[in-house]
Order: structure tokens, then C-alpha cells, then sequence
């Protein structure tokens, strides 16, 4: 697993991320939807200190599932996902 650095603008701290793909099951436990899932962390040295997990679509468009257990405002998460952007289209 490979962890990339991100700079988030509102909390001028770098930030670390690892993509991996998540399986969305319905209730029923059928897989309805293949994503790509980031795990968001503090730093390379402890990668079990998770800020937050999100989701995106093969299409690029990103999906916000509840998650109470991450304390994360929407600023925050907008500019982590804006920052992850950022990255990937420098990397193409």
C-alpha cells in the first residue's frame, strides 16, 4: 500500500491517503455498487490513526455515505476531496 500526501488548505497540515476499492452491498448483502474507497490518516507511521474514509465512482463523482465514528466537518472533507482531485489530475 502506497500512502500519497495531500495538503489541506483549512488545517495547513499534510495529510496521507491510500485508495483501495470497497464493495457497496444493499441490504440483502448483494454488491450494488464497486467504489473507490480513501482512507484518509495523520501520518505514514501510524496508518490505524484514520481521519476519515470517502468514496468515489469510477465516473469521478464522489459519494458520501454516514459516518458518525469520523468527527470530519464538510469544509474539511470538501478540501480533502478537492486536494485528492487535485493530485490525481497532476498525475495523469
Amino acid at each position: 500500500m502506497q500512502l500519497l500526501p495531500i495538503v489541506v488548505k483549512n488545517i495547513n497540515q499534510t495529510l496521507y491517503y491510500y485508495n483501495q476499492q470497497a464493495d457497496i452491498k444493499n441490504p440483502l448483502g448483494k454488491v450494488s455498487a464497486i467504489l473507490s474507497e480513501y482512507v484518509i490518516v495523520k501520518n505514514k507511521e501510524n496508518i490505524a490513526e484514520i481521519v476519515c474514509k470517502l468514496y468515489k465512482t469510477k465516473e469521478g463523482y464522489w459519494y458520501d455515505p454516514e459516518e458518525p465514528h469520523f468527527e470530519i466537518n464538510n469544509k474539511t472533507r470538501l478540501e480533502i476531496k478537492s486536494a485528492i482531485d487535485a493530485k490525481e489530475s497532476q498525475e495523469q
